[in-house]
């Protein structure tokens, strides 16, 4: 539930990091190269980031879940 909650939380500030980007730039200046770069990088750290705080919040459930994979391999 945890992850869920965090990649939700990621997902959204990603959201609105792009729709901040495009108020700030105007909509006519879509076709421009920059823009279309910007998008992607804001995109890209998103996920960036909603990996590494998935990594920071969650190694015991990561742990466990290895632990689980490892039992079941044994019976």
């Amino acid at each position: 539930m945890k992850k869920i909650k965090i990649l939700l939380f990621i997902s959204i500030v990603g959201i609105v990091i792009i729709i901040i980007t495009l108020l700030s730039f105007r909509i006519e200046l879509l076709q421009d190269s920059t823009v279309k770069i910007l998008l992607t990088l804001c995109t890209v750290l998103g996920i960036l980031l909603g990996r590494l705080l998935d990594n920071i919040y969650n190694p015991r459930e990561r742990e466990e879940m290895t632990k689980e994979v490892e039992e079941i391999g044994e019976e």
